[in-house]
């Protein structure tokens, strides 16, 4: 025993340890000493021995072809292995075998014995002595020979030879306790009896009558019966009643990765994750071993995983104790076991105060491309990797990395010979893998897994409706006391009511501040140690329960249920009730209150423009219910805008809204015609001539257009689009970015005009059907401009160009040998400026997405402009046109990273000076912007502007679920719940609260209407904040001054189109 591995008790010299016997609570039966009788004859021959001993034989396919060559005897197994018994005597003109040897013939036993051991294939002279001896040893010590030898008397005494011989397989005893004796009582011989039930997993010996029998792998004497020489004295096996312990289950480490995301929920994001790994090279491992008798660390799973243990406590005392990387917040780890052999360490390290990068103009060599910490290295000799969380992936992966599960082994079982009948279930058989170094982990009771701070898992039910449980042997008194008691973690209520801080904490808070004492079921006040409250998770489908778990992440102060059901003053006949009138559910309500709401102050044709975004935007599960509720404010304007003389009908007001609406969706690409439950009238039918994306966008040569910013791209692209618009033809203007696009007369994103898809592949195409509108227009189109080009991935122009080959196959002779078609494109950008965007990808995988790495690059004539026409386009000032040219030497300089780095108030100053006075003013935010490389740096800033703006905060909270789109869509629930999705920052996706003012710049991130100026980056000022819509005006773009309205919108983080 090591000094580490003393107990917490031991003091001075008197160093106690437990680990051998878990401090007393383990005891086993000292093992019985075997036979003194070996001979070199006998270990050579030790198989063949056991063999002409065993009660039962071994099935499966043995495999004879192996052994052809020179090398060593190889025993090759193929299909599944089990054990069968026979009858009790062998069938006339048959010789003895197995069990029966030990009823049949028994004066000549061992002659008979030796020649079945010589009719196998290892035919090496045996010792009758050796074998005399053996057989009186098991006649006198094994529990199992003399149940057959008096079967042997029975036959030889009695006539009536109807008998069977029954092993009973179910003893609930323990056999340590209560040992199997050796006379008749436990293994009986009874009559049989055909009506006999099945007697599970008894083994039931017949006369001669049936088959051999299948010995059933749980049976106590499985093993016994197959190798008596290794259990000489008939010992138990399994046994039924062992207690089953869950720890390293699926639910377990489904409980625990709750528990971890639960702590990243208290304590953020982690700041690093280390790797820690044994080494077998250790000197402690190889003192051990060399003690041993030269022994490999192989060979000694128990003093690996030993000695692993205690370098890794040391390591967590590095940590935590002596704050190697700092002050620790919260700390993680699990075990785990993989198929090459070393137990290995993964840790989690949250860190209390958060500590800087390093300066720049630190030298690094190649020995960093690992990331490492020499200080750790030199004191554990071990291979240990510390990596920064750079949150360059969910957080969700990196715990699912480190809860994977067990490891696990398929085995493929296949027959030769037979035909081939493909069942897959069958073929593939999995299993556990379970390594030596894990089982001895699990017998030392080392744990798996380990965090600080530890999770309250706090339960919940609904009103009268708890849990009770009670052993069997409960007496009814006892189990209606218990339940008349019904005190449970839910109590929580009934100390609401009595301490008033208590009604400042949620459910989940509340196990921060106090402690649930189990045997005595109250809640008292923490007075030391931290915790982390978690409720259990609800699955939907669980209903109410569901619901009322929700409510529980926000209430407070509840000291009854009907506090929880209640909002705003409102008791709520349910809990999804009250879910819907906080908004935590999606529904058609949450849609017809906001266009209600908008109706208030909002134009009719901004109304339209707001149903038009909710349909192609949100998730309406009855759209006719929500056109029916507000089509009259819908259409309420109709008759103001038309300068008819006479008083038009409802139903005309309805004809008329929904083609304008028609028109608007069409305008997004979307149309009313994919809601067939809303009725379109005939003057709805637009035909080809009144194509709404013909009527608005209006040679074979792939050029490409190459200058830098002020060289003139975007006035060529306006001359190109005016002068062929201008002769009735169509210039399809698309931009890789929603700003590019709106710099363009008409523009487009390229993702919105061609539908290509956001995950893209070699082999991806347009999500465009040849028919639609959008292949109709295609058709008709005489030339595609695409700005920012540099910008998007190969992928995308490849996309198109398969579609457009079989779209215009109709239209050009032999399009599918033809670029695009046969389409005129120009493209145009600079590649000095953004490439395409690839996650997590290096400098290489960047390149490999460029336009010029397309197998369509070499069919573009490229021009090059080089001359900066915005600068010779100023005045003659010679002092403006030199700050001009300063200016654009220091966006140069910022490009190469020369420039310095101001502190976050300085550039909000001098980038929005006397902020508060021109906040409202649109001139005077249109022409500033403040561009960040990280979105937490945009985060700070705008909560530093927000503080400093005077004007009400109103918070707009996200309702967050798992994508229904995924196949495991109800298992994702369970994994991830709603306060845990509320956490993540995604790219491109507001966070959970989001906190607005009257005034305040906002960007859009949603392409919602091109036409209407609502694109991915368009620009607007809030004018109105209401609880369900916002109100913003455009200062950018085309639509610069237009008011519109925004609903909530559902946001993927992987979008379909």
């Amino acid at each position: 025993m090591w000094h580490a591995e003393k107990t917490k008790t031991s003091r001075g010299s008197g160093s106690s340890f437990g680990l051998c016997c878990m401090q007393g609570k383990v005891t086993l039966p000292p093992l019985k000493e075997p036979p003194s009788y070996i001979t070199t004859n006998y270990l050579q021959n030790i198989r063949s021995y056991n063999s002409m001993f065993a009660f039962t034989s071994m099935g499966g396919m043995v495999d004879k072809h192996v052994n052809k060559g020179r090398g060593p005897y190889v025993f090759r197994l193929k299909g599944q292995n089990y054990h069968h018994i026979g009858t009790l005597l062998p069938k006339e003109g048959n010789k003895p075998r197995f069990q029966q040897l030990y009823i049949y013939d028994t004066k000549n036993e061992i002659q008979n014995r030796v020649e079945v051991s010589r009719s196998g294939e290892c035919s090496a002279p045996l010792d009758k002595s050796i074998i005399m001896v053996l057989l009186t040893m098991l006649n006198e010590n094994n529990t199992l020979a003399p149940s057959f030898r008096m079967a042997r008397d029975r036959f030889e005494n009695c006539d009536y030879h109807n008998l069977t011989l029954r092993s009973l397989g179910n003893r609930e005893q323990d056999g340590r306790k209560d040992n199997m004796p050796s006379a008749s009582e436990v293994t009986a011989l009874i009559v049989k009896d055909p009506a006999t039930e099945s007697y599970g997993r008894d083994i039931v010996l017949e006369y001669k009558d049936m088959r051999p029998k299948r010995v059933s792998e749980i049976h106590p004497k499985y093993m016994v019966m197959q190798y008596p020489l290794l259990f000489p004295y008939g010992e138990d096996g399994f046994r039924p009643g062992i207690k089953y312990k869950e720890k390293g289950s699926p639910r377990y480490k489904e409980q625990n990765y709750q528990d971890a995301t639960a702590v990243c929920r208290w304590a953020g994001y982690p700041d690093l994750f280390l790797t820690f790994t044994c080494n077998p090279k250790w000197p402690e491992i190889q003192c051990m071993l060399d003690e041993a008798g030269n022994q490999q660390p192989s060979e000694r799973p128990d003093i690996v995983v030993r000695v692993f243990m205690i370098k890794l406590r040391e390591l967590m005392t590095d940590i935590k104790k002596r704050q190697h990387f700092g002050k620790t917040k919260a700390i993680i780890y699990t075990i785990e076991f993989q198929k090459r052999g070393l137990p290995h360490a993964h840790i989690l390290i949250f860190v209390e105060k958060k500590r800087e990068l390093p300066q720049a103009g630190v030298k690094m060599n190649n020995a960093f491309v690992v990331p490492y910490n020499k200080d750790l290295l030199v004191k554990f000799q071990a291979h240990i990797n510390v990596e920064w969380f750079t949150r360059s992936r969910s957080i969700k992966y990196l715990f699912k990395s480190i809860y994977n599960g067990e490891d696990q082994a398929t085995a493929v079982v296949a027959e030769t010979g037979l035909s081939k009948t493909n069942n897959e279930i069958k073929m593939y058989l999995g299993g556990r893998y379970i390594t030596p170094l894990e089982a001895c982990w699990r017998i030392f009771r080392f744990n798996l897994h380990y965090q600080e701070p530890s999770v309250q898992r706090l339960q919940f039910h609904k009103e009268n409706e708890q849990e009770v449980t009670f052993p069997d042997s409960t007496n009814l008194d006892k189990i209606i006391k218990r339940l008349s008691s019904g005190v449970t973690m839910f109590t929580w209520m009934e100390a609401n009511k009595k301490h008033e801080d208590a009604r400042e904490l949620t459910y989940s808070e509340f196990a921060t501040k106090w402690v649930w004492h189990g045997k005595e079921k109250h809640w008292a006040r923490r007075r030391f140690g931290k915790k982390i409250g978690r409720i259990y998770n609800a699955h939907p489908a669980n209903g109410e329960k569901y619901y009322l778990r929700m409510l529980l992440n926000t209430a407070k102060g509840c000291t009854s249920f009907e506090d929880i059901r209640t909002v705003n003053g409102v008791v709520h006949p349910s809990y999804k009730s009250a879910c819907h009138a906080l908004e935590f559910l999606n529904d058609d309500n949450e849609w017809i209150e906001c266009i209600k709401e908008a109706s208030n102050w909002a134009s009719g044709m901004q109304l339209r423009q707001l149903f038009a975004t909710i349909l192609g935007h949100c998730e309406i599960t009855d759209p006719k219910r929500v056109w029916e509720s507000n089509w009259e404010a819908l259409s309420e304007d109709i008759q103001q805008r038309q300068t008819w003389n006479f008083c038009i009908t409802p139903s005309h007001k309805r004809k008329y809204a929904l083609m304008v609406i028609e028109k608007l969706m069409g305008q997004a690409g979307k149309s009313l015609k994919e809601y067939p439950e809303i009725d379109l009238p005939n003057m709805v039918k637009l035909s080809d001539t009144e194509n709404r994306l013909i009527n608005a966008e209006m040679s074979w040569k792939l050029i490409f257009v190459d200058g830098y910013g002020g060289t003139g791209k975007t006035y060529i692209w306006k001359a190109v689009t005016t002068r062929l618009r201008s002769e009735g033809k169509i210039v399809l203007a698309v931009a890789s970015s929603g700003i590019a696009a709106l710099l363009l007369q008409g523009g487009r994103t390229a993702h919105s005009a061609f539908k290509i898809p956001l995950n893209l592949t070699d082999e991806s195409t347009c999500y465009i059907a040849q028919g639609s509108p959008v292949a109709d227009l295609l058709v008709k189109t005489s030339l595609i401009l695409w700005d920012e080009a540099p910008m998007a991935d190969r992928n995308c122009f490849e996309a198109l160009d398969k579609s457009l080959r079989d779209i215009l196959r109709f239209k050009h002779a032999n399009s599918y040998k033809k670029p695009f078609g046969g389409m005129t494109v120009v493209l145009g950008g600079d590649f000095r400026q953004i490439l395409p965007v690839v996650r997590n990808g290096r400098r290489e995988h960047i390149i490999n997405a460029s336009t010029k790495r397309s197998y369509l690059w070499q069919h573009f004539e490229v021009f090059h402009l080089t001359k900066n026409m915005r600068l010779n386009s100023l005045s003659t000032n010679q002092t403006q046109q030199q700050k001009t040219a300063e200016f654009a030497e220091w966006i140069l300089q910022t490009g190469n990273g020369y420039t310095m780095d101001d502190p976050k108030a300085i550039i909000i100053e001098s980038t929005y000076p006397s902020l508060q006075d021109n906040c409202c003013k649109q001139q005077f935010l249109d022409q500033r912007a403040i561009l960040c490389t990280t979105n937490e740096n945009v985060h700070e800033i705008n909560e530093y502007i927000m503080d400093h703006i005077q004007g009400d905060t109103i918070s707009y909270l996200s309702c967050n679920s798992v994508s229904k789109s995924m196949s495991c869509n109800h298992v994702m629930e369970l994994q991830y719940p709603r306060e845990f999705l509320d956490t993540i920052r995604h790219p491109g996706i507001p966070n959970h609260q989001l906190k607005l003012k009257v005034g305040l710049p906002v960007m859009l991130l949603r392409n919602i209407n091109q036409s209407a100026g609502l694109c991915n980056g368009t620009r607007m000022v809030i004018t109105r904040l209401g609880e369900k819509v916002i109100e913003a005006q455009i200062m950018s773009g085309p639509c610069i001054g237009d008011k519109v309205c925004i609903p909530q919108i559902i946001m993927s983080q992987l979008e379909p189109r």
